[in-house]
């Protein structure tokens, strides 16, 4: 998904034809589109926006009891999302406008938080779950499985020097505290080795000695990693560099070691399986939790992004993500392309005489 909306390899230039190809490839991705072009998808400002680990992890108590849990963050600075038309002016002249409105936040001290929750499934409500709950293209409903508030974070100062504290921060998904433990997401796996392999290729290997990317200030990093790039302190000094060893080196924490847990089934390579219902979660999601105004206004963005696809492409996208959905939402998404590509062409008309009397 990420790629194709990468920029074309031949143009440089950014390609609806590559984003809509693949969506339309992909039924799976509809939930997610349909989110982005949603009121979701414009939020005033990052300190406006609500968070999710996106994948579920396995959470485990002092007793060794385990549950599966994803974590959201909900915004303590709520405001109505930008309308489609303050989103496209604000592109043009205030590109930085995020940015500019968190660090204003931040430096007037008015610290932007968030309530920390978790939404919880216990095992038996896993393997009871009619699809397979660990698939990120799904949506647990909060009514079925309800937030616990578990905290709040605030952001309380801005970076003193942004490539210190920002460009050289190591977001590594393999980086658990005890407790918290890998689910079976087949995506989640992916990543815990994908993030690392990509910060050793950017940071080399002695990244997490950087010091934004220590645990904590002070805080040794216990490891046998030694020499490369980026080395601080005395690279291990003398201490040997293998383990086991028997001169006292560091030994494995049985804080941070994994609950067991056992597994059933065929293991193979699988698409989408034969008869899952790809389009129950957007279906659920435009039935229960979008008005009128935000279905139009929904459609309305999607329109101006569709209208530059090319026709076979976007005819496709109709029938193979909104008409599964939703008829009339899929006839009121067709009715805002049309518009968007009136007046494409009006605007291109009129372009055009502008040219034409300028040469005169």
């Amino acid at each position: 998904m990420s790629r194709s909306r990468k920029r074309n390899p031949k143009t440089h230039l950014k390609s609806q034809d590559m984003w809509w190809d693949f969506v339309s490839l992909r039924p799976e991705t509809t939930f997610h589109t349909l989110l982005l072009f949603s009121d979701i998808g414009r939020a005033h400002g990052y300190r406006r926006m609500n968070g999710s680990s996106v994948h579920a992890y396995k959470m485990v108590n002092s007793q060794g009891e385990v549950v599966y849990g994803k974590i959201h963050w909900k915004t303590e600075q709520p405001a109505p999302p930008m309308t489609f038309q303050e989103a496209k002016d604000l592109l043009g002249p205030q590109p930085d406008y995020f940015t500019q409105d968190l660090y204003d936040s931040i430096e007037n001290k008015n610290f932007p938080s968030w309530i920390l929750y978790f939404q919880v499934m216990t095992v038996e409500e896993i393997n009871a779950y009619p699809r397979n709950p660990f698939d990120i293209t799904r949506n647990w409903r909060v009514e079925d499985y309800p937030l616990i508030e578990v905290g709040r974070f605030t952001l309380d100062r801005n970076p003193v020097n942004f490539f210190a504290e920002v460009e050289q921060v190591g977001m590594n998904v393999a980086n658990l505290v005890p407790g918290i433990e890998p689910s079976p997401d087949r995506m989640l796996h992916g990543r815990m080795f994908g993030y690392a392999d990509a910060i050793i290729y950017r940071q080399g290997t002695n990244w997490p000695q950087i010091p934004i990317n220590r645990p904590a200030p002070g805080v040794e990093i216990n490891s046998y990693q030694r020499d490369g790039a980026a080395c601080y302190g005395d690279n291990g000094g003398g201490a040997p560099n293998y383990y086991p060893n028997s001169f006292g080196g560091h030994v494995p924490s049985q804080a941070a070691e994994h609950v067991s847990f056992s597994v059933e089934g065929v293991v193979d390579r699988f698409d989408v399986p034969e008869g899952d219902d790809e389009f129950i979660e957007a279906r659920m999601w435009l039935e229960r939790d979008m008005g009128p105004e935000e279905r139009r206004r929904t459609a309305e963005a999607i329109a101006d992004r569709l209208k530059d696809a090319r026709e076979e492409i976007r005819e496709r996208v109709f029938k193979n993500n909104w008409e599964p959905i939703d008829q009339q939402f899929a006839d009121q998404i067709r009715r805002e392309v049309e518009v968007a590509l009136r007046n494409a062409a009006n605007n291109n008309n009129n372009s055009s005489l502008r040219k034409m009397k300028g040469k005169k």
